[in-house]
């Protein structure tokens, strides 16, 4: 019998951290930016200590996974990239991203917005750099869903999660390949 991703790593909608989100309409990752200014250098300062300065976004094609409220893509998405795309199952989470990019009062990459969990998200080609910031815990199922994570990244390409031990994995042009950065 065929299995789908959720129901062979325990994260199907029916329980979980997004189904309780879900049920009570939050979205768990809020920041208090009380200016972009400020929020900005936060990030600069982030991406930078992970090896990507803010050339490293620019004419890049941009994967986050579960970017939560969006306040963070925002740094990226003024940055540039030639293709962003934010993957967010969470409807409260998707809403806050509209809201604010429709608030975003500086020149920017409009992100193409999936409201599907990752699990069933397909891309249609590979991406240069890859977040996931704001999910994937610890649990041994959970590995297929981080293989499926370097499984988007194109060759040369880095994917980073503050989640892993090490944050930032680049991977080389042999597509089995990764060496950590």
């Amino acid at each position: 019998m065929d299995t789908s991703m959720a129901e062979r790593t325990g994260t199907s909608a029916a329980g979980g951290h997004l189904a309780f989100y879900k049920r009570h309409g939050i979205s768990p990752v809020r920041y208090a930016t009380a200016g972009l200014g400020e929020h900005f250098e936060r990030r600069d300062a982030l991406y930078r200590a992970l090896g990507l300065p803010p050339v490293a976004f620019k004419g890049a094609r941009v994967l986050e996974v579960a970017p939560g409220s969006g306040q963070n893509s925002l740094y990226v998405a003024c940055r540039r990239p030639a293709h962003y795309e934010l993957v967010e199952p969470n409807p409260t989470g998707a809403r806050d991203i509209e809201a604010a990019y429709a608030a975003l009062d500086a020149p920017h990459t409009a992100p193409r917005l999936r409201p599907v969990r990752f699990e069933d998200y397909v891309a249609d080609a590979p991406f240069d750099i890859v977040l996931c910031e704001n999910w994937l815990g610890s649990l041994p199922a959970e590995l297929e869903l981080i293989r499926k994570l370097a499984g988007l990244v194109a060759p040369h390409g880095v994917l980073s999660s503050p989640r892993f031990r090490r944050r930032v994995f680049s991977r080389t042009s042999c597509a089995s390949s990764w060496r950590f950065a």
